[in-house]
């Protein structure tokens, strides 16, 4: 799935679209029109062109894409692929504290992704 058609899903799952679906948002200095925010999957559905989503696991992730960093925030954790302009929310619930991870190799390959955040 692109982009494109993810963000299409987000806007009929969560009944609202990103400001760049609506043709508006700031324009950077090449002159494109920029996403001022992000769009977050949780339709199950939602897969990459590799099919990697929400239930794949990190070593999954990790085995098609190069996982630029990871990071938390609000709660949530997150795997970074530059290379998609996708955050991979990581299953935060299990026995390692995920949070302090900032290190791709100390993540559990068995740790299920159970969001998708698109930045472009």
């Amino acid at each position: 799935m692109s982009n494109a058609e993810a963000r299409s899903e987000v806007g009929r799952s969560n009944g609202w679209r990103s400001s760049l679906d609506r043709g508006r948002g700031p324009r950077n200095g090449r002159g494109h029109i920029g996403l001022t925010g992000c769009s977050g999957v949780r339709v199950s559905g939602a897969r990459t062109k590799e099919g990697i989503g929400i239930g794949s696991t990190f070593g999954e992730l990790g085995s098609k894409y190069t996982i630029d960093w990871i990071g938390s925030g609000e709660g949530s954790v997150f795997a970074r692929v530059e290379t998609l302009a996708i955050s991979f929310e990581l299953d935060n619930t299990g026995p390692t504290r995920l949070s302090a991870v900032r290190d791709p190799a100390k993540v559990p390959l068995d740790v299920r992704i159970v969001g998708m955040l698109l930045t472009r």
